[in-house]
């Protein structure tokens, strides 16, 4: 919102008292691909759960670089994929019955590698006038 004022323009972000920050942006191809969390070295922070639709046919390859790409757009730099998705031999697991499609999705965790959270840019606070 931008109010003006006697010639003078003040700008407030958002609704007063919360904090605003983004992450800080990773390249994808600096996002590493775990099989599973037992395979990352170190401490991790879970970022967001992630998925892109898969329809059977698309390249492992191509899905994972989606993952990576909107990993690294959260500020993780790291995925450990979902033990339910396709397999490069093109088998799926299938654990019961289910009336949906469990497997129209190529799924991912984005976690942050490092002992501390990941960076964040700050944006201001809510409310403040610049």
């Amino acid at each position: 919102m931008v109010l003006a004022l006697g010639g003078c323009t003040v700008e407030r972000i958002g609704p007063p008292g919360v904090t605003m920050t983004r992450a800080v942006a990773v390249a994808p191809r600096d996002v590493q691909v775990f099989e599973t969390a037992d395979m990352v070295r170190g401490s991790f922070y879970v970022v967001e759960e992630l998925t892109v639709h898969d329809d059977g046919e698309a390249n492992l390859l191509d899905l994972q670089r989606d993952l990576r790409a909107m990993a690294g757009a959260r500020g993780a730099n790291g995925l450990v994929l979902h033990p339910m998705n396709r397999r490069p031999n093109g088998t799926r697991v299938q654990l019961g019955l289910s009336l949906d499609d469990p497997f129209e999705n190529y799924s991912a965790t984005a976690i942050y590698i490092g002992d501390a959270p990941p960076p964040m840019h700050y944006l201001g606070n809510t409310g403040e006038v610049r």
